[in-house]
């Protein structure tokens, strides 16, 4: 390997071990606890006060929340506890696809009362 060559691999593994600490802990930060005040009924409204709350984007399928009633949730929460709270004993699960959209779907296997905690993504 040539001098140049020694000299640019040096200082990209010199950029790199700059750098990745930064990166991992841009990835691993909590997500901002924001005040909740979803009051228990309905699990439609009740979504949609959490997305004008959190200011997260939800898809889902009204035909899979006919019927169902959240808890609701109240207090400082980050969006994934508080979103979790609000589907707790509904068969619904919140999952994370890799572009970052948040869709609810029917937890496989589970029945409609079937005690649900925070989502797994």
């Amino acid at each position: 390997m040539g001098r140049a060559r020694r000299w640019q691999a040096a200082c990209l593994s010199g950029c790199l071990s700059i750098l990745a600490p930064q990166l991992h802990a841009q990835r691993t930060e909590p997500a901002p606890v924001r005040a909740f005040v979803v009051p228990a009924g309905d699990l439609q409204p009740a979504l949609d006060l959490y997305i004008r709350q959190s200011g997260e984007q939800l898809i889902y399928r009204p035909g899979d929340l006919k019927g169902l009633k959240t808890h609701g949730v109240t207090g400082n929460h980050a969006p994934r506890h508080a979103l979790g709270l609000l589907l707790q004993d509904t068969p619904l699960r919140a999952t994370r696809d890799a572009s970052g959209a948040v869709a609810l779907v029917p937890a496989a296997g589970e029945s409609q009362v079937a005690p649900r905690g925070p989502p797994s993504w």
